[in-house]
């Protein structure tokens, strides 16, 4: 039995789902509001709206130091020049280019004239979307239903189309550059054309010189293009190997044919036909002047089939079936093969039974007794998952395992089992907790140079630091470490570099090394680290670095400036004269805006995790100096309430090892603290017509979760629930006229009835009454699955037996039971907000609409149907007006257009057309 003091609150319902109360006075319909907007163009600032598009604007830009980046990417080298891209609201990502000055650094040309880019704003990180080739460059470009391709010889007029392919979201046509493949001067890469399907192109940079290899597969009518797909081609430097199928199937399941092409020159040939075979049932492993080898998988993939061609005459056979695992099945690795002193050499991945990912390393010279498994070891880094780097030095063969984005071990390998040795291993998992996805570069390991090998370790000290190793022909079994640096980058040397020293930056200096302790010297502060600090995330070895091909050597790369923000830099072989080459993009920095909300007259908000406030002037934006520099404002779910004129909020001691929590109030301008939590844990806001509820959870080992309910009148907590005896955590809760009403997370660990949510009513007199002993609820429990307007409560959930589409209850106070209530179709990402009078319900199928259900009605009403690619998402209400977000997902990255509605459709009208309004 839990606890329970409740202090009775006659007063209406409370709805949750704006993190304030309901139904408390708000400004007038038409009177400014302020609020957190992001614009592509412009990032994240304060904007504000009354309701109209030409108040709809910019408020004021809180921060003008630094500028906003221009999101540099290197695209390559070309004459003198390096291409790059880099962004400004008036032109859009565009193609620029450096001749290693800052006069010489300019727009090369406005793909796309005015604001619309012509080039990706993310750069493809594992794939060659630019490539140089034959004195040129050519690259990809990209708009809203075409794919481009684009040369250059790093001249304006010298700039153009090749090619145009369409390129459509809705369709699944071209939607991801292509990746260049190059042979003997020119480039392949597959694409569809709109006629032929996914097919093998070539180029050689010019218009005449770009045309389709081969026509190699039949689509049917009506072929959805999501089920093709062009495997990897290799080639052994004279002629590209690929497979397709023969005709292509609607049915990812049905049996084809495919073929094994050769494309050498301009001319092509079928090698070899394979009949009946279930997709992806081969993978081109490796090629080289005498034969091709593949791999062919089995149902299980317990034993891959291991196959060679012979490219002279033309016959394959078998060479082995792989020996079963004791594991999950075998896949290929992505790690690339090498072929070395007649053998190949090449990686299988496995999961083991307890969901540890296993690398084997595998060579084979082409027999049956000559094909083995050299070592299984397991993956440093279980959540990366970092391909192993086979590599040669030294006439030997090593190879790297990762940890992310250093080596954690180095290894060489005689083609033996008994002969493949660990050289170097270091504490590995060192970079857990982040997301791969989100590197800004692919992580670049090592230099690998003729007479010497550098390469970065994590240190086993922290991960703050790393060591720096390198390997020579003299001692080619013992790596020697060069010293301890913070968060070191490699700088690539040029192509045509063939000096003597390795360059890298440590800190805030520049350094360089020839291999050994006594030629690893630090040359300096380099300027483009002046503002480097250390963090719990290195980023060295995830810079994309474009090394010019200079005398003395000189690379581009981007930069933090603390008047710029990042920018390209020029980093020069005297550490000193590096320099920001320009800032491209002068417009104010987005900035780190959240939790806008008003009392009175006054505006509060959360800028850069410290609370400022503002009155309708804009000039009168200031920080509360009040809260102690060393409190943060915490962003953890409902870390910020409104209750009448009090601002509630939970801050965090950046100060203290462990965290502290302390909650806050503000009131008529003044500051206080309320309470202090213990260390470790969490803290959670539930708006009351009193003051505010607090729930604490401590950790996991340690305590009891609370839930009390602080009294701004009497300026005291009571205790109004404690944890449950079946050790259920509090999810959320909404306060009544009835009582209060709170949910329940499941209990895994004690199983049975306790493994689902569990829906509570305690009425004023502490009687605990369940409504809802088993459910599920919505992904964002929080603020969506307990409603109230004026009249009732609602509960929505997910529906018994169909988790892809919701429920909608009303609460019957009469007998305490639940009555599900008649709404259009809920399926999953509907929304579900409740007004003063009312809820507006938005339905995302079969297409998007907008209704409203009025209390005094038992259905809703339809407001507005939307066309069948448009998407809405429902941001916030205030004053029965709901604010909502307009998205044509027949584009890519599409722009949100903010609207504003009533609950009828001739109330609804756009307020900006590139325009998402942040949640509180």
């Amino acid at each position: 039995m839990m606890r329970f003091h409740f202090l009775w609150i006659t007063s209406l319902a409370l709805n949750l789902a704006s993190y304030s109360l309901g139904h408390a006075a708000e400004p007038s319909t038409h009177a400014l509001q302020l609020f957190a907007g992001n614009s592509q163009r412009i990032g994240t600032q304060m904007w504000q709206t009354a309701q109209t598009p030409a108040t709809t604007k910019i408020f004021s830009y809180l921060t003008t130091t630094p500028n906003a980046d221009a999101n540099y990417y290197p695209l390559g080298k070309v004459g003198k020049y390096g291409i790059f891209a880099a962004f400004t609201p008036e032109t859009g990502q565009e193609l620029w280019r450096t001749d290693a000055s800052s006069a010489g650094t300019e727009l090369l040309k406005d793909l796309e004239p005015g604001v619309v880019s012509g080039l990706p704003k993310k750069h493809e990180l594992y794939r060659t979307t630019s490539l140089n080739l034959n004195n040129r460059l050519i690259f990809w470009g990209q708009t809203q239903d075409q794919l481009k391709l684009y040369s250059t010889d790093g001249s304006r007029e010298s700039t153009l189309v090749i090619a145009s392919f369409p390129h459509s979201s809705v369709q699944s046509i071209n939607t991801e550059l292509p990746s260049f493949y190059p042979l003997n001067k020119q480039a392949f890469f597959w694409v569809n054309d709109g006629i032929h399907g996914l097919e093998l192109w070539q180029t050689d940079g010019s218009a005449a010189g770009t045309h389709l290899v081969v026509d190699a597969s039949i689509e049917p009518a009506e072929f959805n293009p999501l089920l093709a797909y062009g495997l990897e081609p290799i080639n052994n430097k004279n002629s590209l190997f690929f497979i397709s199928a023969d005709q292509r199937s609607n049915s990812a399941e049905e049996k084809l044919d495919y073929s094994l092409w050769r494309v050498a020159a301009n001319s092509s040939e079928r090698l070899k036909r394979f009949t009946d075979q279930p997709a992806f049932a081969f993978s081109l492993l490796a090629a080289n002047q005498d034969k091709l080898i593949w791999i062919k998988t089995n149902a299980t993939d317990q034993q891959p089939e291991l196959w060679q061609l012979d490219l002279k005459t033309k016959q394959a056979h078998l060479i082995l079936h792989l020996p079963a695992t004791e594991n999950l099945p075998r896949s290929l690795n992505t790690a690339k093969p090498i072929f070395f002193k007649r053998k190949l050499y090449w990686w299988f991945s496995v999961v083991s039974a307890d969901g540890q990912d296993i690398d084997e390393l595998w060579t084979s010279d082409f027999t049956a007794k000559g094909t083995e498994r050299l070592a299984s070891l397991p993956n440093p880094n279980n959540e990366y998952k970092t391909a192993p780097m086979l590599f040669s030095f030294a006439d030997r063969l090593y190879f790297f395992l990762s940890d992310g984005i250093r080596p954690s071990a180095l290894w060489l390998t005689d083609g033996t089992v008994a002969g493949t040795k660990n050289l170097l291993t270091v504490k590995d998992n060192q970079y857990a907790g982040g997301a791969g996805d989100s590197w800004p570069a692919r992580p670049m390991p090592y230099v690998l140079r003729a007479n010497k090998l550098i390469f970065p370790t994590f240190s086993p000290k922290d991960r703050n630091l790393s060591q720096l190793w390198s390997l020579t022909p003299e001692q080619p079994e013992q790596p020697l470490l060069l010293g301890e640096f913070d968060d070191p980058q490699l700088l690539p040397p040029a192509d045509n570099d063939q000096g003597q020293w390795v360059y890298f930056l440590s800190g805030k200096q520049r350094w360089q090394t020839d291999g050994t302790i006594s030629g690893t010297k630090a040359l300096g502060e380099d300027a483009i680290r002046k503002t480097w600090q250390a963090s719990p995330w290195p980023t060295g070895g995830l810079t994309e670095i474009l090394a010019l091909p200079n005398t003395p050597p000189s690379w581009l790369m981007a930069g933090i400036d603390s008047q710029a923000g990042q920018e390209p830099w020029l980093v020069t072989a005297e550490p000193m004269q590096s320099k920001l080459l320009k800032d491209i993009n002068t417009a104010p920095a987005s900035v780190d805006l959240k939790q806008v909300q008003q009392l009175g007259s006054t505006w509060y908000f959360v800028l850069n995790s410290r609370l400022w406030a503002t009155e309708q002037d804009p000039t009168t934006a200031h920080e509360i100096t009040a809260l102690p520099k060393e409190e943060q404002c915490s962003f953890n779910a409902q870390a910020m309430v409104k209750s009448q004129d009090t601002l509630y909020f939970i801050t965090e001691n950046t100060e203290t090892p462990e965290k502290i929590n302390s909650l806050w109030q503000i009131t008529a301008g003044q500051v206080k603290r309320i309470k202090r939590f213990p260390a470790g844990g969490y803290s959670w806001l539930f708006p009351s017509r009193h003051g505010v509820y607090v729930a604490y959870y401590p950790p996991e080992t340690a305590g009891a979760w609370t839930l009390e309910l602080w009294n701004s009148q009497k300026q005291q907590f009571a205790t109004v629930l404690t944890k449950a005896n079946d050790q259920r955590r509090l999810a959320t809760l909404l306060e009544t006229e009835q009582g209060l009403l709170y949910i329940l997370e499941p209990n895994y660990a004690l199983g049975g009835e306790l493994v689902a949510y569990k829906l509570v009513l305690q009425t004023p007199t502490g009687t605990d009454i369940v409504l809802k002993a088993g459910f599920e609820p919505l992904p964002s429990l929080l603020t969506d699955t307990l409603l109230a307007s004026a009249e009732h409560t609602y509960f929505l959930t997910q529906k018994e037996n169909d988790p892809l589409n919701y429920q909608l209850s009303r609460l019957d106070w009469t007998d305490k039971t639940l009555v599900a209530v008649k709404t259009p179709p809920l399926p999953q990402q509907s929304r579900v907000l409740a007004a003063k009078h009312g809820l507006f319900i938005l339905s995302q199928a079969p297409e998007a609409s907008l209704w409203w259900l009025a209390d005094a009605d038992e259905s809703a009403q339809l407001i507005k149907k939307f066309e069948s690619k448009q998407y809405i998402d429902a941001v916030k209400l205030l004053n029965d007006q709901l604010y909502f977000h307009l998205m044509y997902l027949n584009q890519d990255d599409p722009p949100r257009e903010l609207w504003l509605t009533d609950n009828t459709s001739e109330g609804m009208r756009k307020l900006a057309d590139d325009l998402e309004m942040l949640r509180d």
